[in-house]
Formats: C-alpha cells, sequence, structure tokens
C-alpha cells in the first residue's frame, strides 16, 4: 500500500537573469544603487544619496556597457556600468540591491560583463573601491582583479581617481585591474 505525500511548497524563485539595460530601466537604477549602500553603514562608511548620473547611464547604455540583473517579473536587483578609460574597460558601478546580496548576482554581472567586454577587444578591466569594506576588495580579488601600485595607474584612471575624491575619502579607495587579452 503506497502513502500519500503532500508535495512540499517551493517558496519563490529568487532567479534572476543578467541583459543587456533598456531606457525603461535607467529610472529604476539609484534606488538599486541607494539599497546597495545601505550596507556600508554597518561599517561606519559614509554615504551620500549620490547616484550614477542619468546622462552617465544614458551613455553607457547607448554603448552597450550597461548591464542589469532583473527579477522574476524583470525589474532591476543589480546593475554593472562602465565606460572606455585608458584604453580599458572601467567598471563606474556594480550595485545589487541589498535583499538581493550573497546570491551570485554580482559574480553574473561582472562574468556577463567580462564575456562581453573581451569580444570588444578590451585589454583589461580596471575599476576602483573602498578599501575598508571587508567585501568590496577580497571579492574583486576572488574575481582575479590585482591591486594597482600608483605608478600602473594611467592618466584617465589618475583623473578619474581625483574627481572621485570630490565626493569620496580618496585614502580609503584603491584601484584595481584584470587582465583579459
Amino acid at each position: 500500500m503506497s502513502e500519500v505525500h503532500e508535495q512540499p511548497k517551493i517558496p519563490k524563485s529568487r532567479h534572476h537573469t543578467i541583459r543587456e539595460a533598456r531606457h525603461e530601466d535607467i529610472p529604476l537604477l539609484a534606488d538599486v544603487e541607494r539599497s546597495a549602500a545601505k550596507l556600508f553603514t554597518y561599517f561606519n562608511v559614509p554615504v551620500d544619496d549620490s547616484v550614477v548620473d542619468l546622462s552617465l547611464l544614458t551613455s553607457m547604455l547607448q554603448d552597450h556597457h550597461l548591464w542589469v540583473a532583473v527579477d522574476d517579473e524583470d525589474k532591476p536587483v543589480g546593475f554593472l556600468g562602465g565606460f572606455k578609460v585608458d584604453d580599458n574597460f572601467h567598471v563606474a558601478e556594480v550595485s545589487v540591491k541589498k535583499d538581493n546580496q550573497r546570491q551570485g548576482i554580482g559574480n553574473s554581472l561582472m562574468y556577463r560583463m567580462m564575456k562581453d567586454i573581451k569580444e570588444e577587444g578590451f585589454p583589461a578591466i580596471t575599476l576602483t573601491t573602498n578599501q575598508i569594506l571587508p567585501f568590496n576588495r577580497p571579492w574583486y580579488q576572488s574575481l582575479g582583479y590585482i591591486e594597482l601600485e600608483a605608478k600602473d595607474i594611467g592618466n584617465e584612471l589618475t583623473l578619474l581617481i581625483e574627481e572621485e575624491s570630490n565626493h569620496l575619502d580618496n585614502n580609503l579607495r584603491c584601484a584595481m585591474r584584470k587582465n583579459i587579452l
């Protein structure tokens, strides 16, 4: 005689899809970025309300250098965007909503970007990050990025770092690079 077992309830999927951003995604990305930044306050890192400028996001979109992670309802829960700096691709922002972190979304965004950028012929990827937060630099290192010494930072990246220092503490930042060709 067989027993009848009730099917277990399956929780709603935490599925995400990575795709190129669309124009309608851009107004939603500020909320993603603000949500992601809430994590910084736990580590006494000052957070202001600044987000990536809409015109810069639009430029990234037009250059096919803006990717989003979307949920089952096609709403952005993460994004990555960048542009050319010193002939390399520079990651300007990676953000994942606080409630969606630690699910592999950041990794998925980075891998998709790297695949697309490699196809475009960029030799390397650069980025700047906060070196105080216990998860930023180690995460990038786990993806193969190495910290750059001042002598290895190109002119355009140096200018970008100086510009960042207008609203971020430059002493807390480091530049990193990953060769892809």
